[in-house]
């Protein structure tokens, strides 16, 4: 009824404010509202239109937990979430909320958090047991702390009664042990945070080549040609010697040399030689009398045809060659600006379509490079230069990484502690690096046999003493109790996967691992500890620093 009167009241006022700004700030309103300064009539697809410069839309604004409060919310209900400061839809197929921020880069989500604590027997629990808690971190300090509590997630893991007593009797048998009380249900699991932000793109180096005369020998019987590679690290499109990577290098080697083949059948006969030199003149003999003219001779016949001469190469803009018989058009292609070899449409200088066999070096810019070098490109119209692998900045050439091989130790719940041999110092050659941590920690006694209590397990990376990233964990213990029930004992795991750190490259920095230990409750003597030397546990604390 509350509703109906409240959308009355709104419709009311609008009529009312129609009424009384006229013409100036119409309202148009027919099967749907436009609220307008034009006196525009609203879009027929919206049952409410609404048109201004200077002012926007509110809607109602909580927090997570009054927004998790809400009973059964409509689908498609929205809200404005002040602990994330964004938009929120309901899904009502998924029960869900559904963050409009998430579309794009927004800041991480709070972690869910979880407290036990001992329950007196009372109303919840006849005979006792264990108060679970569960609830939103909102300000990130990794305690589930009383205001953060959803108390509709309260959860109570309770003990079973105890067996009746048997009768007093003499030397009566003692009474069965009565049964376990039922395990409460499990926590609903608290509403996941937005997605983080996209991480920066990295930069690579180009890969160069360098190939070089294989004498024969051990790599190659009859010799042939060497192939190394390697990263350009100085940028210099050179492969120079500290640059190559002698597990890339390949050798192509000449066959052996094959058996003589079979004579060729006889060539056909060459062509008549040259007629030889006349011989000397003999003397002259004397001048006769000059006899009578004889008649004119009849007319020889005529000669026979010659043979024909060599064809040429009908294709236009083919190189020829002389196949031994004749000139043919060949393989090379020349249009007068390129040159294509097995191709008659060269894009480049020289287009060569199929493999390229080397025998000798590669010499871009007359320039053979030295043992191990690269080759880097330098750009549209310019010779490729060869570099050192050493030279060019590739992330994970200076990478560095420690592991705990020996049992740690922590009760000091007052302030962070050191893990022994978990720091790195090494001198960066990027502006970023990457940092990955993971640790894995136990409850125990001073034997380091599991310690009845449940602890917070707090890690944090420091770079050069500055704090750039926190977690923590539970870490629980709940041992066998007077009425045979059973609980599980859990260890701990905190993990950092790729936390980025903005650094001066050449300028040296120290990455190291603290831990603090925050005890819930917990029988004494306790403490914290990683034993990666036990083989029936998962202790291990890993530091990995990605340059």
């Amino acid at each position: 009824m509350k509703r109906l009167f409240n959308l009355f009241a709104f419709t009311t006022a609008i009529v009312l404010l129609m009424v009384m700004l006229g013409a100036t700030q119409p309202i148009a309103a027919q099967n749907n509202v436009g609220i307008n300064p034009t006196g525009a009539l609203p879009d027929p697809s919206a049952a409410l239109d609404i048109v201004a410069a200077d002012k926007g839309l509110l809607i109602p604004r909580m927090t997570a937990v009054q927004r998790l409060a809400i009973p059964a919310p409509s689908n498609g209900l929205l809200v404005y979430d002040t602990d994330s400061m964004c938009v929120l839809v309901y899904r009502a197929p998924t029960a869900t909320w559904f963050s409009l921020c998430s579309g794009g880069s927004g800041t991480n989500g709070h972690n869910t958090l979880a407290l036990t604590a001992a329950e007196p027997a009372g109303v919840n629990c006849p005979y006792g047991g264990t108060r679970l808690d569960f609830g939103v971190d909102l300000n990130d300090n990794g305690i589930l702390e009383p205001a953060e509590i959803l108390g509709a997630l309260t959860r109570f893991v309770c003990n079973g009664a105890p067996g009746a007593t048997g009768a007093t009797g003499p030397a009566g048998p003692t009474g069965a042990t009565g049964a376990t009380g039922a395990t409460g249900p499990a926590g609903a699991t608290g509403p996941a945070g937005p997605t983080g932000p996209q991480g920066p793109a990295g930069t690579g180096f180009n890969t160069v080549a360098l190939t070089t005369i294989e004498p024969a020998g051990v790599n190659c019987p009859n010799g042939g040609v060497l192939l190394q590679f390697g990263l350009d690290a100085n940028g210099n499109g050179v492969l120079d010697a500290g640059e190559i990577n002698p597990t890339l290098s390949r050798y192509v080697c000449n066959g052996a040399q094959g058996p003589a083949g079979a004579t060729g059948a006889t060539g056909p006969q060459g062509p008549a030689g040259p007629t030889g030199a006349t011989g000397p003149a003999g003397p002259t003999g004397a001048t006769g009398a000059t006899g009578p003219a004889g008649p004119t001779g009849a007319t020889g016949a005529t000669g026979a045809q010659g043979p024909a001469g060599p064809v040429g190469c009908l294709n236009a803009n083919y190189v020829l060659k002389n196949d031994g018989a004749q000139a043919v058009c060949s393989q090379i292609y020349d249009n007068g600006t390129n040159v294509g070899v097995g191709t008659a449409a060269p894009s480049q200088k020289i287009d060569i379509a199929g493999a390229v066999k080397f025998s000798g070096a590669l010499m871009p810019n007359n320039n053979a490079g030295t043992s191990g070098q690269i080759l880097q490109s330098q750009g549209a119209g310019l010779p490729p230069v060869w570099q050192d692998p050493t030279n060019i900045l590739v992330y994970g050439n200076n990478a560095h990484s420690v592991k705990l091989n020996a049992l740690v130790t922590n009760t000091n719940t007052a302030a962070w502690s050191d893990i022994t041999g978990m720091t790195i110092t090494f001198t960066p050659v990027h502006s970023t690096f990457y940092v990955f941590a993971s640790l894995c920690s136990r409850l125990a006694n001073t034997s380091g046999m599991a310690q009845f209590g449940q602890a917070l397990l707090q890690a944090r990376v420091l770079a050069n003493g500055v704090e750039v990233a926190k977690a923590a964990t539970v870490v629980t213990d709940f041992d066998e109790d007077s009425w045979g029930g059973q609980y599980l004992v859990t260890s701990g795991t905190v993990a950092f996967s790729g936390v980025q750190v903005a650094c001066t490259p050449g300028v040296p920095v120290t990455v190291k691992i603290q831990w603090k230990p925050v005890i819930s409750w917990a029988t004494s003597p306790w403490r914290l500890e990683i034993n990666p030397t036990s083989a029936g546990v998962a202790d291990h604390c890993v530091l990995t620093v990605f340059d």
